[in-house]
């Protein structure tokens, strides 16, 4: 839980924003997202592509198709570029989209899973079938029918925490969600009816206000009864389902004063075809958007089968990664198997493999993702494969759980990358982060269980490295406030005088000063033997201090740790 936000520890630094402080991290705030916008890819275009296939003379059995590839980042006004307020990164969402001047098929209507990574980015990789094509060329080549994208996203934190105990009564409250009640409804319930929930409290401080009274008992709820995924309403939002814990009834007994993850819930609207457009502009209009193709008519019983991963590429850790699609006999007609074995493109592109099925015969598949890792003494690769999946039609999408690899996408914020690369990863698996390329996707096997992510602040001319703390492999963003020794500095300076002398002056200079106008001066004397010295480092390759006594020319060598012994000379200051 060690760096969510703590939902019981709002502070300030959002300015008009609600801001949570980072459980268990000092001077680290957490807003949460307030925009959408179309993420944008290392070469700087919009990560949103539509494709569109469609055949020259179409049939009943072989309609246009088409898919929708887009990267949405959460953003909020607050967030600073020093990374001291960070949005905080959505753990699940959903997105439903919406027109006035359309009627939407069922495919578009219903809510859409998104694919959330830890760097605040929701991925969507969507199967369209013709009318869905259509309408989103429609959408993205004049806005007259917009089309526009409501998501909620749910997001995890530490629940807040209050002396006090709460009693459930498990069948109310299930009766109170089966009504699809979202998690602010739930909040209203327990600031003017606790007991439509079944909820009654006993030990709360007098002097707590009821809406953080009742903020902690709604976290504690959805950590402890309510801990799996909420699901989208039709009408919007989302609602909290109870845990399958298959108990119908009975009396749940919450501490509230323990530290447990609870999620929060959100919802953001925006155009995504608008904002595509206008950053289209900037990389050659439209067609660098869109991509079009059409075919003749095929032989019977032959099909153009599009295979697409919903991973980041290229990945840094195995030799290659693909996909096999199998189609089984199906005698008489069709003794034996088809198999197509391929590697997936490093640029993100999908695969078209064309195979010959029996005349009339249904295009069922079977695709396994592998990955080809190398051996330990790295002269050889061996394959590992993901678990299968059956399927029909001509479009098959693999997502991150379907291959043998757990994927860790890792990102540096522009500050950081101002001022150094960062080398990460774990093992020989490594990735060097530049202000060019601040993004990339690292890979381990799922057996791995012991692998940690470490990262490496490297300086422009390569002399001076500062190590990060190591962490276990998960999606992560570096700001340059994580680096150790940036930020706000302390020193305890103690100073030992000899006999006869009444008092020492001692003049300290951060080794990343600009000017000696930063000298401070502290004096000691027999009642004031130890001072407290604070800076700001805004280097961490220098984060030492220097110090001289008052009256010398030269300062020392920079010297680091919390405390700075000194003993003076037996001269008066």
């Amino acid at each position: 839980m060690r760096g969510l936000p703590d939902w019981g520890g709002a502070v300030a630094d959002g300015g008009d924003v609600a801001a949570w402080s980072a459980y268990q991290v000092e001077g680290i705030a957490l807003v949460m997202p307030d925009a959408l916008t179309v993420a944008t890819g290392p070469d700087g275009k919009p990560a949103f592509h539509l494709s569109a296939f469609r055949p020259l003379v179409p049939t009943p059995g072989r309609r246009g198709y088409g898919r929708l590839d887009m990267d949405l980042r959460l953003v909020s006004r607050a967030a600073t570029a020093d990374g001291k307020v960070r949005v905080v990164p959505a753990l699940r969402g959903w997105l439903s989209l919406s027109s006035n001047a359309l009627a939407l098929p069922p495919q578009l209507s219903t809510a859409l899973p998104l694919g959330c990574s830890g760097l605040g980015v929701a991925r969507l990789m969507l199967p369209l079938e013709a009318e869905g094509v259509a309408i989103m060329e429609s959408a993205l080549a004049s806005g007259a029918a917009s089309l526009l994208a409501a998501v909620d996203i749910e997001v995890a934190g530490v629940a807040a925490r209050l002396p006090a105990k709460a009693t459930v009564d498990i069948a109310r409250l299930r009766d109170a969600l089966a009504n699809a009640m979202t998690p602010s409804m739930l909040l209203d319930a327990l600031l003017h009816d606790p007991a439509r929930v079944g909820v009654s409290l006993a030990g709360v401080p007098a002097d707590k206000p009821a809406q953080a009274v009742a903020e902690a008992v709604a976290d504690h709820i959805r950590a402890r009864l309510c801990d799996g995924p909420m699901r989208p309403r039709p009408e919007g939002g989302l609602a909290l389902v109870l845990a399958a814990t298959g108990i119908a009834s009975g009396i749940a007994r919450l501490d509230l004063g323990e530290a447990v993850m609870a999620t929060r819930a959100s919802t953001i609207v925006l155009d995504p075809f608008a904002v595509a457009r206008d950053l289209a502009s900037a990389v050659g209009g439209l067609a660098a958007l869109t991509t079009r193709s059409t075919s003749g008519s095929l032989q019977s019983g032959q099909h153009d089968i599009v295979v697409d991963a919903s991973v980041g590429r290229p990945c840094i850790g195995p030799l290659a990664v693909g996909a096999t699609v199998l189609f089984s006999p199906r005698p008489p007609a069709r003794p034996h198997e088809v198999r197509e074995d391929f590697e997936f493109p490093s640029d993100g592109s999908s695969v078209v493999r064309r195979v010959k099925l029996a005349v009339n015969e249904p295009v069922s598949w079977t695709c396994t993702g592998f990955a080809f890792w190398p051996t330990a003494d790295g002269r050889g690769a061996k394959r590992l494969d993901g678990a299968p999946q059956m399927g029909n039609g001509l479009q098959v999408l693999l997502r991150p759980g379907d291959f043998p690899l757990q994927f860790v996408d890792v990102e540096a914020g522009a500050a950081l990358l101002g001022l150094a690369s960062l080398e990460v990863g774990f093992g020989p698996v490594r990735a060097r982060l530049t202000a060019e390329a601040p993004r990339a996707t690292l890979a381990v096997p799922v057996t791995t269980t012991d692998a940690t992510l470490g990262a490496t602040l490297v300086s422009r001319d390569g002399a001076a490295r500062v190590a990060l703390p190591a962490r276990p492999a998960a999606d992560w963003r570096i700001e340059l406030s994580d680096v150790p020794g940036y930020g706000t500095r302390t020193v305890e300076i103690a100073v030992t005088l000899p006999t006869g002398t009444p008092l020492r002056a001692v003049e300290v200079l951060a080794e990343d000063a600009a000017s000696d106008e930063e000298i401070q001066t502290y004096a000691f004397n027999a009642a004031t033997p130890v001072r407290t010295h604070h800076w700001f480092c805004r280097d961490p390759f220098r984060p030492g201090l220097r110090w001289r006594w008052r009256g010398q020319a030269a300062f020392s060598p920079p010297v680091g740790g919390a405390r700075l012994e000194l003993v003076a000379e037996g001269v008066a200051a």
